[in-house]
């Protein structure tokens, strides 16, 4: 549940599957839902995306419906300095 100062309140939920690609990184797929918006009908507030690591190398994308103003597609790309953190309970 999200709580804003000054509008109305909504529920949102997200998921993401993380399918590891032996030797080169993972996969990451993601799907999200919120009421925030309404004046869509079904697809109101649905979310979806994807994401490939490469080692320190990032890739992002996910679509979004906004209503009258269209659709959005966000990409972004990241790179992670340092090492890696150590995995717990590794022995």
């Amino acid at each position: 549940m999200v709580l804003p100062v000054f509008t109305p309140s909504y529920m949102a939920l997200g998921t993401e599957y993380l399918l590891p690609i032996k030797g080169l990184g993972s996969l990451a797929l993601r799907l999200g839902a919120n009421t925030k918006a309404t004046d869509l009908g079904l697809v109101a507030g649905l979310r979806a995306g994807a994401g490939f690591r490469f080692k320190p190398l990032e890739f992002d994308y996910a679509f979004g419906a906004m209503g009258e103003l269209g659709q959005s597609h966000l990409v972004s790309v990241g790179y992670r300095f340092g090492k890696p953190a150590e995995k717990e309970g590794k022995e």
